[in-house]
């Protein structure tokens, strides 16, 4: 019997080695998980919110990544996740969407990183992990396989994972060339991967604030300030009545034309 995708020890395996059903499991699993605390815990004024963002990450973020250490992960599973990640720590903080209060203010306030600093740094542990096993193990005979024969097509193939396993280690700062070197110290490389994602962290962080600044700014430098304002009269040029919004305006015209 043939089937495209299985459940295998909770994970999702499909025919084309594709991680989209397994996030959505996973986003399903941790929902669950989360709702299941929600009148326990999360609308409890007693309980201090540090303690809540360590139960959130014992309970929640546990279930939400759990095999991400084989993920080969794209900007839209980035996305999914730290929207579903964000949504939590908002609830957790009794944070609305009212108050007009960023994503990067949130997490310092839990005083938590984004979910792609979960997801790297569960990969390089791992990674360290199969570099100091034997030869004969399974995982490291596989993670070091090459295919005998065959090509790869003409257009961008997808990603492999020694391709997501470069990216995240220049985002962190290690050098792919040596990080094996590295790994062979169980304490060093630890502390060089807590070192990195920190590194990585501080960096999303200082370009998302740049990025929210840059597009604030342009935005105020394309409205004039007559414009821009909310106070600025809209005046009706059958009975010279004033509004102070231009949909107020736009309703009151309507009377006329009737």
């Amino acid at each position: 019997m043939t089937v495209r995708k299985f459940c295998y020890l909770g994970s999702i395996l499909s025919q084309n080695a594709e991680i989209n059903d397994d996030i959505t499991r996973r986003i399903g699993a941790a929902s669950a998980a989360f709702g299941r605390l929600e009148s326990r815990l999360w609308k409890e004024r007693g309980v201090r919110l540090s303690t809540k963002v360590a139960v959130y990450k014992a309970v929640v973020i546990a279930t939400l990544l759990y095999g991400c250490e084989s993920w080969i992960t794209y900007r839209r599973h980035v996305r999914s996740l730290d929207q579903f990640h964000m949504r939590c720590l908002r609830r957790i903080a009794r944070i609305k969407w009212q108050d007009k209060i960023t994503n990067t203010e949130v997490l310092q306030r839990c005083e938590i990183s984004g979910i792609e600093a979960f997801i790297i740094k569960a990969q390089l542990r791992w990674v360290g992990h199969v570099r100091r096993m034997s030869d004969s193990r399974i995982p490291k005979a596989t993670f070091y396989a090459e295919l005998p024969s065959g090509t790869r097509p003409n257009c961008r193939p997808l990603l492999r994972y020694k391709d997501n396993l470069k990216a995240n280690l220049l985002s962190t700062g290690i050098d792919p060339t040596t990080w094996e070197d590295l790994a062979g110290n169980r304490s060093k490389w630890r502390k060089v991967c807590v070192t990195g994602v920190q590194h990585f962290e501080e960096i999303r962080i200082a370009s998302a604030v740049e990025k929210r600044s840059r597009r604030k700014g342009s935005t105020s430098q394309s409205v004039p300030a007559a414009e821009s304002s909310d106070t600025r009269p809209f005046t009706c040029d059958d009975c010279g009545r004033q509004f102070t919004a231009r949909i107020g305006l736009v309703s009151h015209t309507r009377i006329h034309r009737k």
